[in-house]
C-alpha cells in the first residue's frame, strides 16, 4: 500500500490542509535523479504517513500551474508545508536518513 497520494492541479491546494505537517514531493516521469529518488520517497510515506503528516506526489507536467505557484525551478524538489504554509524546500535527490531527519525536526 502508499503512503502518498498523487495530486494535481485540481487538487492541490485543498491536500495543503489535510494534515498538519504536508510533505510535497515534485517530480516528472522523465527526469533522471527523480527515478533514483521516486523509491526513497516512497518508502517514507510507507513508514511515517499518518493522520498528522501526508505524503503528496505532485508530476510538474500534470501540476504546471502547483509548481509554478511554488516557484519550483529544479526537481526533484520536496516543498514541506506546516499548516498549509510553505516551512521549507530541498531540491535534488536526498538520502532517506536526511528525509526523515527533516520531517521529525518539522514535527518538534
Amino acid at each position: 500500500m502508499s503512503g502518498y497520494t498523487e495530486v494535481t492541479d485540481s487538487n492541490f491546494e485543498e491536500h495543503l490542509k489535510k494534515a498538519t505537517l504536508v510533505v510535497a514531493y515534485f517530480s516528472a516521469s522523465w527526469c533522471g535523479p527523480c527515478k533514483a529518488f521516486g523509491p526513497v520517497f516512497e518508502e517514507v510515506a510507507t513508514e511515517l504517513a499518518g493522520s498528522s503528516l501526508l505524503f503528496l506526489k505532485i508530476d510538474t507536467d500534470n501540476a504546471p500551474n502547483a509548481a509554478e505557484k511554488h516557484r519550483i525551478s529544479s526537481i526533484p524538489t520536496i516543498l514541506f508545508f506546516s499548516e498549509g504554509k510553505q516551512v521549507r524546500s530541498v531540491s535534488g535527490v536526498q538520502k532517506k536518513e536526511d528525509l526523515i531527519q527533516a520531517i521529525k525536526q518539522l514535527q518538534g
